[in-house]
C-alpha cells in the first residue's frame, strides 16, 4: 500500500511502516489506515529514515498505535531515527513505551 506519505510492507506477521520527511497531523488518517487495514500483525516496525520533522500530533499517533496494538503487549519498534527525532523521543520518554533501535549515522555528532 502506498500513498504520498506512508508506505507499508508486510514481512510475514511484521508490518513495516515507512514515513516521509514530515510526520505531522496531516498524516493522521493515512497512518491509521496503514495499520488498521492489516490483519494478523504481531509486530510493527516504524521506519523514520526519511523523517526530518515531527510534531506533537505525530507523538499522539504513535500512542494511538500502541493502544491499537495492545498497550504493554504491543510489539512496536521505532528505527532508523535521526538525532533530532531521537532527542524528541528521549524528552518524551518514548523509550519506556517503544523499542527504539538503529540510530542513523548521518546525524550523529559527538
Amino acid at each position: 500500500m502506498a500513498n504520498k506519505s506512508i508506505v507499508t510492507q508486510r514481512e510475514q506477521n511484521r508490518l513495516v511502516i515507512r514515513l516521509r520527511e514530515r510526520f505531522d497531523s496531516q498524516d493522521n488518517k493515512n497512518f491509521q489506515s496503514a495499520y488498521q487495514n492489516q490483519k494478523d500483525v504481531e509486530s510493527y516496525w516504524i521506519d523514520f529514515q526519511d523523517v526530518d520533522f515531527m510534531d506533537s500530533s505525530a507523538l499522539g499517533m504513535l500512542l494511538i498505535l500502541r493502544s491499537w496494538a495492545g498497550f504493554e503487549k504491543a510489539d512496536i519498534t521505532l528505527f532508523n531515527i535521526k538525532k533530532p527525532i531521537l532527542d524528541l523521543f528521549s524528552v518524551s520518554q518514548f523509550h519506556k513505551l517503544f523499542k527504539i533501535e538503529n540510530l542513523t549515522n548521518e546525524d550523529e555528532e559527538d
